[in-house]
């Protein structure tokens, strides 16, 4: 009233029932939504319109060791490998500024300091008037499908590199050396085994530049042993990959702890390699330090040893061939006796160094038709001639035997038994 007084009450009341359910229903769709979010195995995160961060799951946390206020308050960047930071960073900027979902791959730092790969995706979320007001984003591991791709080329390149080269010590080398630098460890060899003697050939041996507590073995001849204790010569055997990841406290390597503690050799593969069903050779990788080996990395492995089971093949088709030789050659210098292939397309003819011998000729002159013509008696040269005619001719022999003269550069004449 005039004096101040109240006198009574003027209130305006209106329905808020549809807006209260509305909010209780976006809480309960953020509650399904945060229940769903804890339960996947990917990292699921959300952001407001201008990139914030607004939500990241418990995931993030247990992957990478920050916890979900500094997440949060400084977003994911401080996890990313410097190298994939920039193009990250313009990445989701252009993501923002577009509207347009957003897909990268880069690396995420693990509690452990390690770096794995991630695939992430985020796509936006628009109102009733089409402007953003938030973005869902996940975070997928992809670490095993990289490595996969990873190793995948290792051993196309690697495969491709050895089919280019003959010499055996090269490509042994060059496998062990790669091999090693690429796993990232402290030793690689290879062990061709002799089961009956019970001993292993060092075929080849290679220790990385930083593992100056190793030295390189010698090639040559070793008892099982000294390279290998029973147990684990019993899985090798039986045809198992073994991997082990500490030395000292695994059972099968346990006997002779001291021997690795030793040389500081704390993690090793071993592979077995068979052919035709028997224990061949052994690949090998050791490390300085205790490692969890991965399967992946154990696979690589046994790939790689499929390959030196192909190359050990080519070795001993090399030395029985270089042993054949060796016999011909004896044989032939013990006969007095030569070898020689006619090219008739080129008028030139290969000779064995004893035919060189036997006409008393320099082992490097090139030896043409016309220059054996006239090294043959000429009493000799028409009849020599028409047999080697009748050879190569159609329904002609298919064999040769004659006698006949030939003079020497000095003018001695020697009577050959040609066939």
């Amino acid at each position: 009233n005039a004096e101040g007084a109240i006198i009574g009450l003027i209130s305006s009341a209106r329905d808020l029932t549809e807006r209260k359910a509305a909010e209780e229903a976006l809480r309960l769709s953020e509650a399904r939504f945060r229940h769903l979010a804890e339960a996947m195995p990917q990292i699921v995160w959300t952001c407001q319109a201008d990139g914030s961060m607004t939500y990241i799951n418990q995931q993030w946390e247990q992957y990478s060791g920050l916890t979900t206020a500094t997440t949060l308050a400084a977003g994911m960047w401080s996890a990313i490998h410097p190298a994939d930071r920039a193009a990250t960073r313009e990445q989701w900027r252009q993501a923002l500024v577009s509207g347009a979902a957003y897909q990268g791959e880069v690396r995420l730092r693990r509690h452990d300091g390690a770096y794995c790969w991630f695939l992430e995706r985020a796509i936006p979320v628009r109102d009733e008037a089409g402007a953003i007001t938030q973005w869902f984003g996940v975070s997928m591991d992809i670490d095993e499908r990289k490595r996969q791709e990873r190793h995948q080329q290792f051993l196309s390149e690697l495969g491709m590199d050895l089919r280019l080269l003959s010499d055996t010590e090269t490509i042994l080398t060059q496998l062990v050396e790669r091999l090693g630098a690429y796993l990232q460890v402290a030793g690689c060899r290879v062990n061709e085994v002799d089961l009956q003697r019970e001993q292993f050939t060092l075929l080849k041996d290679w220790v990385a530049d930083d593992a100056l507590w190793l030295q390189v073995a010698t090639p040559g001849i070793y008892p099982f042993t000294e390279l290998a204790p029973p147990t684990l010569l019993a899985a090798l055997q039986a045809g198992q990959t073994v991997a082990i990841a500490n030395t000292l406290h695994d059972s099968r390597t346990a006997p002779v702890a001291n021997h690795y503690e030793h040389d500081q050799v704390h993690s090793l593969i071993g592979v077995p390699i068979f052919h035709q069903g028997q224990w061949r050779a052994t690949l090998s990788v050791k490390g300085h330090s205790e490692r969890q080996w991965l399967p992946d990395e154990v696979t690589l492995l046994e790939a790689v040893a499929g390959q030196i089971s192909a190359l050990l093949e080519k070795v001993h088709a090399e030395e029985a061939l270089r042993a054949s030789e060796e016999r011909l050659r004896l044989a032939l210098a013990g006969g007095g006796m030569g070898i020689w292939e006619s090219q008739i397309a080129t008028n030139h003819s290969l000779w064995s160094p004893e035919m060189y011998a036997l006409f008393d000729l320099a082992p490097d002159l090139e030896i043409t038709d016309e220059l054996f013509n006239r090294l043959v008696h000429p009493d000799d040269l028409a009849g020599l001639q028409a047999a080697i005619n009748n050879l190569v001719m159609p329904g002609g022999e298919r064999e040769y035997n004659g006698e006949f003269r030939i003079i020497r550069p000095d003018g001695e004449v020697r009577w050959l038994a040609d066939r």
